[in-house]
């Protein structure tokens, strides 16, 4: 019997979830267990196809916070070559773009649409491990995730290449999948 609430599977028969205590019922059973089987028939989105829709996304984030930072590049120059300039601005650069990359693709991938436009392109979703739209936490942790991705040397990113379910490190860790659309 599958727990509705976190997919765990338990004993037959068992009255609450072993692993987050929730009152177990055949319903949710047999829903849980559905989705479990229609997950089994999906589509996961290869290594190239991902690699594409982040360049896709990279470029737009990039030309975007061109157009809304060019005013702000001017305002900083100037500021920073006045003798009176404020210590630590030039870092603001840095956080403004984390921030925006941040919010382009938790909310996005959060969002009805399950995409950032460089997936909707490829025509690819991001959804947790039952096929369900993700919540905004779980993305914003899939986002930050991608830091360890990176630090392997790329390695975690390269596990969507070779995992059964082409998930990447920080998919693991959200546990999220990035499927094509149905």
């Amino acid at each position: 019997m599958y727990c509705a609430s976190c997919g765990t599977q338990n004993l037959d028969g068992a009255v609450s979830c072993q692993r987050c205590g929730i009152r177990l019922t055949a319903g949710a059973a047999a829903s849980a267990t559905a989705s479990v089987a229609s997950a089994a028939a999906v589509a996961y989105a290869g290594f190239w196809r991902r690699v594409a829709a982040f360049l896709l996304d990279g470029i737009l984030i990039t030309v975007a916070l061109g157009i809304l930072g060019g005013p702000f590049g001017v305002w900083r120059g100037w500021i920073l070559h006045r003798p009176s300039s404020f210590g630590g601005l030039p870092c603001f650069g840095g956080l403004f773009h984390t921030v925006a990359a941040w919010l382009y693709f938790a909310l996005l991938e959060s969002s009805s649409l399950q995409a950032t436009l460089g997936k909707q392109v490829l025509g690819i979703i991001v959804t947790d491990l039952y096929g369900r739209r993700v919540s905004f936490a779980r993305a914003t942790g899939r986002h930050f995730g991608k830091i360890l991705s990176s630090i392997t040397l790329g390695v975690g990113f390269a596990m969507a290449g070779f995992t059964a379910r082409r998930q990447a490190l920080h998919d693991v860790l959200a546990e999220c999948l990035v499927i094509r659309k149905p």
